[in-house]
């Protein structure tokens, strides 16, 4: 009996794992990851946050508390995020400028169960 609880809660842990590194929620409007994914749908590689070329824009470390999923992290490398709270497009989804310099894509990643 304990071994079959042990099992059990070792299979929710596993599940909430992933929720915090393969897969995204949402809170609000906002798509909530604190993955590593770095590349678009398209297979082009995100351009850093902290950076204002090749595509210039406005967003602050700050922007970035909610959807890190923990506040205070500042600007999340390169990683593909939802920093503008799902007030602009591409709205409550996961995405990235690209390092290319040919604006924003949106980024592949699961929502979790």
């Amino acid at each position: 009996m304990a071994r079959l609880l042990l099992l059990a809660t070792l299979a929710v842990l596993s599940t909430l794992a992933a929720c915090n590194t393969d897969c995204y929620t949402k809170q609000g409007g906002t798509a909530v990851y604190s993955g590593t994914q770095s590349e678009t749908s398209s297979g082009k590689t995100c351009q850093s946050w902290s950076a204002k070329t090749p595509n210039n824009h406005g967003f602050l470390s700050q922007n970035f508390d909610i959807t890190n999923g923990a506040a205070n992290l500042g600007y999340p490398q390169n990683y593909c995020r939802d920093p503008s709270s799902g007030s602009n497009p591409p709205m409550g989804t996961l995405w990235c400028y690209t390092a290319d310099g040919e604006g924003w894509d949106t980024c592949t990643a699961h929502k979790c169960p």
